[in-house]
């Protein structure tokens, strides 16, 4: 498949997920798309702004949420850790 969108890189995060649902910490300005890949352990995933919760979708760990074909509001996106392992998220944000 080819992309007719270009893609402009806008950094790159690491943060860590614990027993209390978080949202990305240091979203660039301008970003809409990203690569969201939980290591060590998986997460829970809330797209609405709401907190994570165990009800949600899970994400395995290194397994590739990939948000990167439109524009998302990456603010609204939440995680919580699926064990008692903390699992560190590798983000990188495109607009």
């Amino acid at each position: 498949m080819v992309s007719h969108t270009s893609l402009r890189g806008r950094g790159t995060e690491q943060l860590t997920v614990s027993s209390s649902s978080v949202a990305l910490a240091s979203i660039p300005t301008g970003a809409k798309r990203a690569l969201i890949v939980p290591k060590t352990a998986g997460v829970y995933v809330n797209n609405d702004g709401n907190a994570a919760t165990t009800s949600m979708w899970l994400l395995a760990a290194d397994a590739v949420l990939d948000l990167s074909d439109a524009n998302y509001e990456l603010a609204n996106l939440r995680f919580l850790r699926e064990s008692s392992t903390d699992s560190t998220l590798q983000i990188m944000y495109w607009s």
